[in-house]
């Protein structure tokens, strides 16, 4: 028997052989996977951001050289971006009529502002991590999630602490502005900090809040400390801007005629 196993054209046991070769062939191309379905939540963020661009663009136009009377007095053509307003803003609507609640965290600054920030808000609902993303239960399917999940994350605190939404001098600008002129052209930038919540995936692809590279005038209104208590606090930068022609008037309101 000993000099038949040295006899040349012996067949070893090779039982086991092909359980070792599925996982080494597995566990990269189970990254891959990973890796594109990763890719595709991107890319659909950087859609919905740019139509929440889109839509806060078509409302500064209009809201930015509206009636002060239904921005409280505010000036025309101003816009604060560190005030404060007791009146429902559109998002918290927006949730009340979608059936949701009126839970929605009040977006910060003066009433134009805060108008204009909840139109961009409210596309990205649909984008936003839900609850179990931001835990600690790391899996696939918790991942994907279901959108009133996501929509209840994003209104209650998530958008507000993710995003901003910039005027900049020019598209593409790093110089800001907060006034305007009649007939300006309104460039209207919007930044998402999209959560990376596919497991293994947010080490190869995404940042820290430490290293997201934002503007200044772009974080400061983000809740970057938020952001980084969360169980896997890595994001991807999602900008998108759109471009329009501020719709001023050439007349006097009502609530600004003489008595």
């Amino acid at each position: 028997m000993r000099a038949a196993a040295t006899m040349p054209g012996f067949v070893r046991d090779a039982r086991g052989a092909v359980y070792v070769e599925f996982l080494l062939v597995f566990l990269p191309v189970f990254l891959l996977f990973l890796c594109i379905l990763e890719l595709g939540f991107l890319y659909t963020g950087r859609l919905v951001a740019q139509h929440a661009a889109t839509r806060a663009a078509r409302a500064a136009v209009v809201i930015l050289d509206d009636d002060p009377a239904f921005y409280g007095g505010e000036a025309r053509n101003t816009l604060d971006m560190n005030g404060s307003t007791m009146s429902d803003s559109p998002i918290e609507k927006f949730m009340d009529g979608a059936g949701y609640g009126g839970g929605a965290s009040r977006p910060a600054g003066g009433p134009r502002f805060r108008d204009i920030r909840s139109a961009a808000s409210i596309p990205l609902l649909s984008v936003a991590p839900s609850a179990s993303q931001l835990g600690d239960d790391d899996s696939v399917r918790n991942a994907i999630g279901l959108g009133p999940e996501r929509a209840i994350t994003g209104a209650e605190r998530y958008n507000e602490a993710a995003m901003a939404v910039t005027f900049p001098t020019a598209p593409g600008a790093s110089t800001f502005r907060t006034t305007f002129e009649r007939d300006d052209l309104i460039t209207v930038r919007v930044t998402y900090l999209m959560h990376c919540s596919i497991p293994l995936v947010p080490v190869l692809m995404c940042h820290e809040t430490s290293n997201l590279g934002l503007e200044p005038e772009e974080a400061a209104q983000m809740d970057l400390g938020y952001l980084a208590g969360i169980a896997n606090p890595r994001f991807q930068v999602v900008r998108a801007e759109t471009t329009l022609r501020n719709q001023g008037a050439d007349y006097l309101y009502p609530s600004e005629m003489p008595p």
